[in-house]
């Protein structure tokens, strides 16, 4: 091949790789996939943001007001013979959904002026050839009524719970005094008919009071205030051990000794105080009622949250582009024929990439994570199409009508590849008396330009746009 032939050729995927850009690749709307019935409808986007789109209209006839959506991805990637190799096993989504989802998002209807129908706007692309678990939690807000009665039944129960709790662990907090209004209320109405249907014995079913007013400042009070009885708490548990051992050590004495009377003394002392105690801690109790009418004056305003967290649903990111290159390149071609002279020429090519695993080209990042070699790493087939190879002067035939090309190809990036490949030539017999010729391989290394046209065609034709 002449020297400009090879300049030509080595030129070549540097000016394909220029003209990139002036190549139809635009942005079109963001995609909008339906959520039904418990499940996402056909594959989810990857690559982009999108939506997630479906029905406010909740099985008991309300309208949600807020809906929110997790989403995790799966370990490994799925594709080919794998994606039905074996099912997601419960173990699996269940490590899955102890950690942190990859991207969460949240719809109001106050917000979006919409009641019918959410959009979920999912801000973080998916990856494609995965698998991902998806929680959807809808809530509803209800305002329940309680008469005066009711109310100060409520009120009872919620005194002897708090009041169960400071014996346990002598003392109480903010979240236990809410987590004890927010369990009561919820166990109470769920008795009453009018309002059983919202606390069904659906275990996804989790009512939570976030918006019932009582202030931080209200129960940091009340823990105070019931706090201030814990020293007597304290107090009964000390003098329980002390009595005890009192007791004991008066039985070993003799009676009507000094030593005995002594310790008479101390247990009637003991006792006094041990009397003294459960006193303050029934006056506690007592009190308690007291204590939590802000809480019963709080519920006249009770606007209850009730949340449904859907069953999760596993949904795939299936790779919707084909999976084969088109490369179009220039290469050098070792001649290392018996002489042991060796020497090189050149010839430009085009040639499929057959991709060991799913790429899609239109995207920023095309290719999956994890292994960077074989993720990028294609089987190369095609044919030379520029000049014929030369050795010393002599002409190497087509073996079989032209160079073929088998080999490697390694993606450099989503444009440019390098090459490393073996072609087929015949050289013919150097003694004009002798017309056979003999099939030889030639080493190839070159440089391609992968204008993905499958997928550029395959766009063109559908009428829709290739996306980058």
């Amino acid at each position: 091949m002449k020297a400009k032939d090879l300049l030509l050729l080595c030129a070549l995927p540097l000016l394909l790789f220029l003209s990139a850009p002036l190549l139809p690749a635009q942005m079109s709307a963001l995609p909008e996939v339906s959520y039904e019935q418990g499940k996402i409808v056909g594959s989810l986007p990857y690559g982009r943001h999108f939506f997630i789109i479906g029905s406010t209209h909740l099985p008991k006839g309300e309208k949600a007001r807020l809906v929110e959506v997790k989403i995790w991805q799966l370990p490994g990637h799925y594709y080919g013979a794998r994606r039905s190799a074996r099912a997601v096993t419960s173990t699996e989504v269940a490590e899955t959904l102890a950690g942190p989802p990859i991207v969460s998002s949240r719809w109001s209807a106050d917000e979006a002026n919409q009641e019918e129908v959410f959009r979920l706007y999912i801000d973080r692309p998916l990856e494609f050839a995965s698998r991902y678990v998806l929680q959807f939690t809808y809530k509803v807000p209800v305002e329940f009524e309680l008469d005066e009665d009711q109310k100060d039944e409520l009120i009872s129960r919620i005194a002897d719970r708090v009041f169960d709790k400071v014996l346990e662990q002598g003392g109480i907090t903010q979240s236990d005094i809410r987590e004890i209004i927010n369990m009561e209320l919820g166990a109470y109405l769920g008795q009453m008919d009018e309002y059983a249907a919202y606390f069904s014995a659906d275990a996804r079913v989790y009512p939570k009071y976030e918006n019932l007013p009582i202030s931080s400042a209200t129960l940091q009070r009340l823990s105070r205030e019931i706090g201030s009885y814990s020293s007597s708490l304290q107090t009964l548990e000390f003098l329980k051990g002390q009595l005890a051992q009192a007791k004991a050590e008066l039985d070993e004495l003799e009676p009507g000794s000094e030593d005995a009377e002594a310790v008479k003394d101390a247990i009637a002392s003991m006792e006094a105080q041990q009397q003294a105690a459960e006193e303050k801690i029934q006056t506690l109790r007592d009190a308690l009622p007291d204590m939590l009418q802000i809480v019963r004056q709080k519920l006249v305003e009770a606007r209850v949250t009730y949340t449904i967290e859907q069953p999760e649903a596993l949904s795939m990111a299936e790779v919707d582009a084909i999976r084969i290159g088109t490369a179009f390149g220039g290469a050098m071609v070792g001649l290392n024929l018996p002489s042991k002279d060796r020497s090189f020429d050149a010839l430009g090519y085009s040639a499929l990439k057959f991709y060991l695993r799913p790429v899609d080209k239109r995207l920023p990042q095309p290719y999956l994570t994890g292994e960077y070699f074989v993720n990028r790493l294609s089987i190369l087939a095609g044919v030379a199409f520029g000049g014929e190879l030369e050795y010393r002067g002599q002409l190497l035939e087509k073996a079989i009508g032209v160079y073929p090309l088998l080999g490697f190809s390694f993606d450099v990036n989503r444009y440019m590849s390098i090459d490393v490949a073996a072609t087929l030539f015949a050289q013919p017999s150097l003694s004009p008396l002798t017309q056979t010729s003999t099939l030889r391989v030639g080493p190839v290394i070159g440089i391609n330009f992968d204008g993905d046209l499958f997928n550029r065609f395959q766009t063109m034709f559908s009428g829709s746009q290739y996306q980058i």
